[in-house]
């Protein structure tokens, strides 16, 4: 028994589809790929309009601290720095004149 073997031509195209399953195909597909697009551009859309509220958000804050909060927190910390030199001055001044009355309370026994 011989088998008859068809030559097979590498440059033959390869048979033509049925054209409407094939339209039903690629239809389907940009479908699908229009879906998944719109999805993705909205996405996309959504996180950089949350990017940006998030920078204007942090800007402003920035804003808030530099522009109010940083001053008064300077101003705080000055008085409580001259609040403590003061305090400091007036213990100096005390204990002067503790040893200026022990010395005298030596010099009259």
């Amino acid at each position: 028994l011989q088998h008859k073997v068809k030559s097979i031509d590498k440059y033959q195209r390869p048979p033509i589809p049925n054209v409407l399953q094939y339209l039903q195909l690629v239809m389907k597909k940009s479908q699908q790929t229009y879906l998944l697009d719109t999805a993705h551009k909205w996405a996309v859309r959504t996180l950089m309009g949350l990017t940006v509220v998030g920078c204007i958000t942090f800007g402003l804050q920035m804003y808030n601290y530099i522009n109010y909060v940083k001053p008064v927190r300077a101003e705080l910390w000055r008085k409580n720095k001259e609040n403590e030199v003061a305090l400091e001055q007036q213990e100096k001044e005390l204990e002067l004149l503790r040893r200026q009355k022990a010395a005298e309370g030596l010099m009259e026994s």
